[in-house]
């Protein structure tokens, strides 16, 4: 597992998160709040968790560089997008752009639907008074996007008989690395058995030997440990970069042992730079941010492609409450992926409202 950065959010999927959180929040609002969750049924549950986040997963994959965020093997594909905290606990982070990974079946398999806290006794946080979701409490297992997997994960030589494998193993004092190796299966007999391979394809190939034999004659081979470096360790796209790190650094101290030679140290992988500020659920619209909390909410819902009737209505009537009088820009503004034919309709189907021109006011505002 090796840090992991997403870069900045598609536009896409802001765009999906705004109005499905919304019409999340409004039902989690109207449905009893505590009660939200367990007044699903197990087809709602499937259709609400299947809807929406799918989007931008091809956009991920490429920026985790067609490998799984967990173990570092090569994904063919953008399989599907893996929640890093569970939706089935935390439903407003369905949407989040912060909470996906692409992750291979192996890794989202083990791991399953938990999602175990430092402070096992933190409640789960409800959202504010604004009806805006709050960060939930800080898990245990390690977040690649979020800090350096480096300094939690490392590689290990295990002798089993005669056998020697290399396995992932926790290096922090708090086992938070430990814990996330055993909950993912990261060194189950499948996962070992692909590191050694991996291993034993990279003793094959002409690079290592080279190396090796140079040292025995007392040489450095600069070129040929240049190259497996930049082919195994620093490529983005390579698999078990990390791995790959802790072997040949390693190898790079045994023949220092055995020949005395001196190849070129490993650049460190380790990426310390702070975890990102997590995007805000909806983006700022000082408009919205004038409105009750639950009338913005109806006002984002209504900016989707598809839109109940009900949710259409009271957004009108909360920004009809807002300003008694608007302009057809100005309505435009507010939904601009609605096309002018669209709006008219909400308007004419409207029993208060009237349109004059491009003037549109409540009627007993005349």
């Amino acid at each position: 597992m090796i840090r992991i950065v997403r870069g900045r959010e598609p536009d896409i999927t802001q765009v999906e998160r705004e109005w499905r959180l919304a019409r999340a929040l409004i039902e989690w609002h109207e449905r009893g709040r505590r009660a939200y969750q367990q007044t699903w049924s197990r087809d709602e549950r499937a259709a609400r968790f299947r809807q929406g986040y799918t989007v931008s997963r091809g956009t991920l994959w490429r920026r985790q560089h067609k490998k799984c965020a967990y173990c570092e093997i090569r994904i063919s594909h953008a399989e599907d997008t893996e929640h890093f905290r569970p939706v089935n606990r935390y439903w407003w982070l369905t949407w989040s752009w912060e909470n996906h990974f692409i992750v291979c079946g192996t890794c989202s398999g083990a791991k399953g639907h938990g999602f175990p806290l430092r402070m096992p006794a933190a409640s789960i946080p409800e959202p504010d008074d604004r009806l805006c979701p709050r960060p939930g409490p800080e898990g245990v297992w390690v977040d690649p996007a979020a800090e350096d997997p480096r300094a939690f994960i490392g590689f290990a030589i295990e002798t089993r008989g005669p056998a020697i494998r290399w396995i992932p193993t926790g290096i922090d004092a708090e086992d938070r690395g430990q814990a996330t190796i055993a909950d993912f299966g990261l060194a189950n007999d499948e996962r070992i058995e692909q590191l050694g391979e991996y291993l034993a394809d990279l003793e094959a190939e002409d690079d290592l030997p080279a190396v090796r034999a140079a040292a025995a004659r007392g040489e450095v081979d600069a070129a040929r440990w240049g190259a497996l470096v930049r082919r195994t360790v620093t490529a983005p796209r390579a698999p078990w970069r990390a791995l790959a790190h802790d072997y040949l650094t390693d190898v790079r101290a045994a023949l220092h042992r055995e020949y005395g030679v001196d190849l070129p140290p490993l650049p460190d992988i380790i990426d310390a730079r702070p975890a990102p500020t997590p995007a805000p659920p909806f983006t700022a619209d000082p408009l919205l941010d004038a409105l009750a909390p639950l009338d913005a909410l109806y006002v984002r819902s209504a900016r989707a492609a598809k839109v109940p009737r009900e949710h259409r209505e009271r957004a009108l009537t909360a920004l009809f409450d807002h300003r008694p009088r608007w302009t057809s820009t100005a309505l435009h503004a507010v939904f601009p992926a609605k096309t002018p034919s669209t709006l008219k309709t909400w308007i004419r189907e409207a029993p208060d409202l009237q349109r004059d021109g491009d003037d549109i006011r409540r009627i007993r505002d005349r």
